[in-house]
């Protein structure tokens, strides 16, 4: 009889809780400044420099 009325309530909590959670606020925003991506080798024969991989 417990488990009757246990899980319902505890998936409509958790729905309840998905619902009303904010959204992340992390990345950049649509529109803002993306700096260039300036790789750096590591290994193999380009080691140590910054030669455009492609």
């Amino acid at each position: 009889m417990l488990r009757s009325w246990l899980v319902p309530t505890l998936l409509v909590a958790a729905l309840g809780a998905m619902a009303w959670a904010e959204t992340p606020d992390s990345g950049k925003k649509v529109g803002e400044h993306l700096p260039a991506f300036n790789p750096r080798h590591e290994a193999g024969p380009d080691a140590g420099s910054t030669t455009c991989p492609v």
